[in-house]
C-alpha cells in the first residue's frame, strides 16, 4: 500500500486497535492518516468509529464533516443526516451549514 518512503501507518495503528479496540484516540490518528491519502471513506469510517468511542472528541467530529463534505461534493456522503441533526444539537456552529 505504501511506498518505501513512508510507514505503514494503517498497519501499525491496526495492531494497536487490535489489542485496544476502545483506544482513546487511534481511530483519529487513523482517519487523519486515511484524509491525507485521499481516502476519505475510509476516513469518514475512522472518524466516526472513533465518535462511536468517545462522543465529545470535537477534532474527530470537525474532520468527519469535513471529509463527509468533500465526499457529497462527489456524490457519496458517508454520514447520515440523522448523525448530522445530532451533531448538530451538540455544535450547531459546526454542523448547522451540513444540514
Amino acid at each position: 500500500m505504501m511506498g518505501p518512503d513512508r510507514v505503514d501507518v494503517d498497519f501499525y495503528i491496526g495492531k494497536l486497535l487490535e489489542r485496544f479496540p476502545e483506544h482513546h484516540d487511534a481511530h483519529f490518528k487513523l482517519g487523519a492518516f486515511y484524509e491525507a491519502l485521499r481516502y476519505y471513506k475510509r476516513a469518514a469510517s475512522a472518524y466516526s468509529r472513533q465518535l462511536t468511542i468517545n462522543p465529545n472528541h470535537d477534532r474527530a467530529a470537525e474532520r468527519l464533516a469535513r471529509v463527509s463534505l468533500v465526499l457529497e461534493a462527489k456524490g457519496d456522503a458517508p454520514i447520515s443526516l440523522d448523525e448530522l441533526r445530532r451533531g448538530a444539537e451538540r455544535k450547531p456552529k459546526r454542523y448547522l451549514p451540513l444540514l
